[in-house]
Parts: C-alpha cells; structure tokens; sequence
C-alpha cells in the first residue's frame, strides 16, 4: 500500500446512530482489509444516542 510511509498506525473513526443491522458488519469489514505488517488498527465507534442495539453489537465485537 503506497502513501503510508513511515506510518505504525491507523485509526478509524466510526460516527454512528441507530445502525445496529449494519454496524458488525461494518467493522468486519474493514478489518479484513489488506495493510502492510507492522500497521497497528484501531477502530473508534462514536455513538450519537442510539436507541437501538448499536451499542450492544460494538461492545459485543469488542470482545473478538
């Protein structure tokens, strides 16, 4: 993966409200992308005051 240079880490950034039904594949999703060894992933999941299982569901991937 080109443009990283010297970077060690990344960090996504996941606003989010009432999106239970998509929210674990979401996060599925982006770990199993390709990066180079040594990049060091973490996923920060922003929730806006959901009212549904959002919150269950991240915590529950939290947990893998």
């Amino acid at each position: 993966m080109s443009g990283l240079g010297s970077c060690r880490s990344l960090s996504i950034i996941i606003p989010t409200r009432d999106r239970a039904h998509h929210i674990t594949r979401l996060i599925k999703s982006l770990f199993a992308c390709a990066l180079p060894a040594g990049i060091e992933v973490e996923c920060l999941v922003v929730d806006n005051g959901s009212k549904d299982a959002t919150r269950a569901e991240v915590e529950a991937m939290a947990k893998i």
